[in-house]
């Protein structure tokens, strides 16, 4: 610690600029929450290995499901529902995809169409990655019935809003955060730069953080999942504050001691840094 007082600004600069590299080198963390933030097993389990077998066969589709909600029933509507599957079949995508009609046996229809036949499933196979199943969700987002409504579904497009969704409520959590220990340091300490200080130390931290587990996730598979940024946010903010508190209260405890040194402010301010920290 007396090293650290000793050259403070050589160290205070360093880590300015350790989290400012990590910072502009790092991979994105939420792009890596959105590729590996999902519960993996291992290789082991016969899931695992079932999959990968598929996958090297090209046999591990994904599938993606259209849900028709009529107003009335699929009864008289048949029409309207061929006419959506052949434009779902007519369109440009960067994948190939199958489209299973309900009308082709009675079987399948039984299988798709609710019993009181308000509500059809159109199930879309899709010989692809996420992203090509993500694609192809929000290109058919336009489609539109007659008589009815039509949502598009599917794992991979909950997946992908879960993940939007977190990364919006991160930003929120900062927004607050920030705003919230702000307004209650300037409360306790009833000064304007001072509840800068943990604020800025702590963001610091945050960064440098974030940008390691970002380097572990992306180079040794360190299990990540949408709640680690909040997690980051919440613990790193919440202790590192009331720690800087601390500190913050023990110098100002230094400075009520002000008249053992009357005649030197320096050797004052040195007095009060050294019994804070050591």
């Amino acid at each position: 610690m007396k090293t650290i007082l000793r050259f403070k600004w050589g160290v205070a600069s360093a880590l300015v600029l350790l989290a400012a590299l990590l910072f502009l080198t790092a991979p994105p963390l939420s792009d890596l929450v959105e590729e590996k933030g999902s519960v993996q097993l291992a290789d082991t389990f016969s899931s695992s290995q079932a999959a990968a077998i598929l996958d090297a066969a090209g046999e591990n589709e994904q599938t993606i499901s259209v849900v028709v909600e009529f107003d009335d029933s699929l009864n008289g509507n048949e029409d309207a529902v061929q006419s959506l599957i052949d434009e779902i079949e007519s369109r440009s995508y960067d994948a190939d995809i199958d489209v299973l009609s309900l009308f082709e046996s009675d079987e399948i229809r039984d299988q798709v169409v609710s019993e009181d036949e308000s509500v059809a499933l159109i199930p879309i196979t899709v010989d692809g990655t996420d992203d090509d199943v993500i694609a192809i969700g929000d290109d058919l987002k336009d489609l539109t019935i007659d008589n009815g409504s039509v949502y598009v579904t599917g794992e991979a497009l909950l997946n992908h809003d879960v993940d939007v969704t977190s990364q919006e409520g991160l930003a929120k959590t900062e927004i607050i955060t920030v705003i919230l220990i702000f307004v209650l340091l300037l409360v306790v300490f009833r000064a304007v730069v001072t509840p800068l200080v943990p604020l800025l130390s702590v963001g610091i931290t945050y960064l440098i953080s974030q940008s390691v587990v970002a380097f572990l996730a992306d180079w040794f598979d360190f299990p990540i999942s949408n709640y680690t940024q909040i997690f980051l946010v919440a613990v790193l903010f919440g202790i590192g504050t009331d720690y800087c508190i601390l500190l913050l209260s023990r110098y100002k405890e230094e400075l009520a001691a002000w008249t053992r040194y009357p005649d030197s402010n320096s050797e004052h301010v040195s007095h009060c840094w050294k019994n804070t920290f050591l």
